[in-house]
């Protein structure tokens, strides 16, 4: 695992670092407050500068689960448990879900016009090699921004309508930021980026069987406590959670 610090000054950097501290009260994140462009990512992902980075494994290109094997075993868990996750697999999710896999910066879930309005946030609490925190993902350069400390899962669980997740290991929150699309495709936007993120999530949830991962899909949630939940601005919606648990040791005989 490589820890770096984006560029930014130091003052900016201790600005934010108060401000994140100050929304773990209650299980919360405060919203990420000033926040630049990725210059390199054609879509909408933000970072806070002087953030934190993590430089994630790099994802694999094959594995023994072929994508009708995967289809097969595709089944939203009844309960979830709370084995850890690793960070290759937490890479592996997001590269599914998100990550580069062509020229010109194309992604593994098709986007309208290549536009790119989906953003990832991940919530890692038992995350082997990744210290807990809410963090956001880079396409492009396939690593994690810090965005915000603490524990937000019970705040998750309570804005999903109480679902047993605060002893998931980590959470991922599919999210749009719909202006992105209707810049080119105007009232048209709404249907193109929810095609969009549900085949993201669809992506993320084949992969986690391929990694023999558990995996629940969560769509009905109330959207402002979401998003104070896991700090995001008001021009980017919460779409979809998926919650993921690792492979539960077998019994003993």
């Amino acid at each position: 695992m490589e820890i770096a610090r984006t560029p930014g000054s130091t003052a900016a950097a201790c600005l934010i670092t108060l401000a994140l501290a100050a929304g773990t009260a209650l299980g919360q994140v405060s919203p990420a407050a000033p926040r630049a462009q990725d210059s390199a990512t054609p879509g909408p992902t933000r970072v806070p500068i002087g953030a934190t980075t993590i430089k994630l494994p790099e994802p694999r290109a094959k594995s023994a689960t072929s994508v009708e094997e995967a289809l097969r075993g595709r089944r939203a868990p009844r309960t979830f448990g709370t084995a850890p996750v690793t960070l290759q697999e937490v890479g592996q999710l997001l590269w599914a879900a998100q990550g580069i896999t062509g020229n010109y910066g194309r992604r593994a879930a098709p986007s309208a016009g290549g536009l790119f309005p989906l953003e990832v946030i991940l919530v890692a609490a038992n995350v082997t090699g990744l210290p807990p925190a809410v963090y956001r993902y880079r396409p492009t350069t396939h690593d994690l921004v810090r965005i915000g400390e603490g524990d937000p899962r019970p705040a998750i669980a309570d804005a999903c309508h109480f679902q047993p997740l605060t002893g998931v290991p980590a959470i991922f929150v599919i999210t749009t930021v719909e202006s992105q699309t209707a810049k080119a495709y105007g009232d048209r936007a709404p249907k193109y980026v929810a095609l969009e993120a549900g085949a993201a999530a669809q992506n993320l949830s084949l992969e986690a069987v391929a990694l023999d991962l558990g995996c629940g899909i969560m769509v009905e949630f109330e959207l402002p406590k979401l998003a104070q939940a896991v700090g995001v601005g008001p021009d980017e919606k919460p779409f979809t959670v998926l919650a993921v648990t690792g492979p539960e040791p077998a019994p003993r005989s």
